[in-house]
């Protein structure tokens, strides 16, 4: 988790006559640099006419110079704020994307049922990998705050204060060298592979992708899980040019798809040892049985 700011409004600390709230709007248009049309837009949702005192972001992942810059140009206008939080960034991202998956803004139809659970509407929450299979383990529990608010909705006093608290920590048995060891392997075979398949005419190329495990066998632990193409886990924090998210979407090699196991594919000769072991088990087979193959059945 990394220190994230933002740059919110709170609609309901606008003055309510037309002429002062404008001139606090262009107020806050020269402070921050927003326009003018926006903070209105920003003032008048409808969430801001049910709930006023409810935070409206104005603009996310603010850098840290200027939400310092930021936090002491607002100083005295109360309507507007810069507020600290944190995000997740995935530094290993492509070697371990399908494996952590990520944490992202809560999708539209998810929302209702999430706010049953305690999260907000402006939440995050693991939607891929691990992020999602542990996302209650992960992701503790807010902190909250009672306070004593004047008719303006400052603070004037603290009833009480509920400290959050921290979620639980998750250790893989990935072994992140043995993955990367492991996912520049299977890159040199999908490359030999290709350098030996020619398209057949009026077909399209084939896709550079495959998938690659390695198992403990003593003990069932999986120690390296690949699967490519891979992607960047962190394009999908909210706040990804639209551009970049469509040549993941639209990439013929299917990126977000994990090949390790959302694929059916055929095992191959691969698969023999197996046959072999389940027959040499029941009998139907010994040491000394030969089989002619001729490559077909």
């Amino acid at each position: 988790n990394v220190p994230d700011y933002r740059l919110v409004l709170i609609p309901g600390l606008l003055p309510s006559e037309a002429e002062p709230r404008r001139a606090v709007l262009l107020e806050l248009q020269s402070r921050t640099g927003v326009g003018v049309e926006r903070l209105v837009q920003a003032a008048d949702t409808p969430l801001a006419r049910v709930d006023p005192y409810r935070a409206v972001v104005l603009e996310e992942h603010v850098a840290t110079d200027r939400a310092i810059a930021l936090r002491a140009s607002l100083a005295g206008l109360h309507a507007a704020r810069i507020e600290a939080a944190s995000t997740r960034r995935y530094e290993a991202s492509g070697a371990l994307a399908h494996i952590l998956g990520y944490v992202a803004p809560i999708p539209a139809d998810r929302v209702a049922d999430l706010q049953k659970a305690g999260y907000s509407p402006e939440g995050r929450a693991g939607l891929t990998g691990v992020e999602a299979v542990y996302e209650s383990r992960l992701r503790g529990e807010a902190g909250r705050r009672l306070v004593l608010a004047d008719p303006m909705g400052r603070e004037v006093g603290m009833l009480g204060d509920t400290p959050p608290r921290a979620g639980s920590t998750v250790e893989l048995s990935i072994d992140l060298a043995l993955q990367r060891v492991t996912e520049a392997a299977l890159r040199r075979g999908i490359d030999a592979g290709l350098s030996t398949v020619r398209s057949a005419p009026g077909r399209p190329p084939p896709v550079p992708a495959g998938a690659a495990i390695v198992m403990d066998v003593n003990t069932g632990e999986i120690l390296a899980l690949v699967s490519l193409p891979s992607y960047d886990t962190n394009l999908f924090d909210g706040n990804t040019d639209a551009q970049a998210l469509d040549r993941v979407l639209r990439d013929p090699g299917h990126p977000l798809v994990d090949r390790t196991y959302m694929e059916t594919r055929s095992p191959g000769s691969i698969f023999k040892p197996l046959v072999a072991l389940a027959a040499l088990e029941e009998g139907i087979a010994t040491a000394d049985t030969r089989i002619t193959s001729n490559g077909y059945i």
